[in-house]
């Protein structure tokens, strides 16, 4: 039960991300149509995109959910174009950080540094997931507001993307604690599985996740991933058993 219950927790926090893009994205269109700016065409057509990539990752997610308890669950993996995946999350969490910044009267920049065109093993609703949860966890590290940077970059061997803010920060106790699952500072408005469901996606895509902090001096996430290339063994089908579509501890 308690897995089943860490589960639910986190569809309904990843879900509700999710909503936030869509919701954001509409209310910015009906604010331009009532006010006597009419939006563009591409102005439209970049919300639409926006709100469409949204639903296609819930209904992804709900896919994912519904394979749970399946004996030979599948999850297929693919190259993904690490920098696209990057670009598209922060398209898609803009409304969160533009609205914050507004109702707030706080400003808060996000800006992005990405070299190279690496490529790794992924699903990239997952990565997107992942990504989002960190930008959204590094919004909430920003209450007076503040700057977050997305760099990337490719090795020889891997790809890393590293999502750093100049937030609040934390100290060494607090993270040991935060990929344990319900752990969370935020009080009744946090679930406390954020961290933990990117631990639990990026593993699965051979990663690992590093984590450099101090408190009132800002965080940095590092993501490591091992790089596709043309001659890199290229797995069908990745099965996930019923316990590895929860973190664990």
């Amino acid at each position: 039960m308690r897995t089943l219950g860490e589960m639910t927790s986190g569809v309904v926090h990843d879900f509700n991300n999710l909503l936030a893009t869509i919701l954001g994205r509409t209310q910015i269109l009906l604010q331009k149509m009532d006010s006597a700016e009419v939006p563009s065409k591409d102005t439209c057509l970049k919300n639409l995109k926006a709100m469409e990539k949204a639903a296609t990752d819930g209904s992804q997610l709900l896919t994912r959910i519904s394979q749970f308890g399946k004996s030979h669950s599948e999850l297929k993996l693919e190259p993904v174009k690490v920098n696209e995946v990057v670009l598209d999350s922060v398209e898609l969490t803009r409304p969160r950080w533009k609205n914050q910044s507004a109702i707030e009267g706080i400003k808060i920049s996000v800006s992005t540094e990405l070299e190279g065109t690496g490529e790794i093993l992924a699903n990239p609703a997952e990565l997107r997931e992942v990504l989002m949860n960190l930008i959204i966890n590094a919004l909430d590290a920003l209450p007076q507001g503040g700057e977050i940077l997305i760099r990337s970059g490719v090795t020889e061997d891997s790809v890393w993307i590293k999502v750093q803010d100049d937030g609040i920060g934390m100290g060494p106790e607090l993270k040991e604690k935060i990929f344990q699952p319900f752990f969370t500072t935020k009080g009744k408005k946090g679930t406390g599985l954020g961290l933990p469901i990117c631990l639990s996606i990026v593993s699965r895509f051979q990663g690992e996740i590093k984590t450099e902090s101090e408190s009132g001096k800002g965080t940095i996430f590092t993501l490591n991933f091992p790089r596709y290339t043309q001659a890199s063994p290229m797995p069908i089908l990745g099965r996930l058993r019923q316990e590895e579509l929860v973190p664990k501890n």
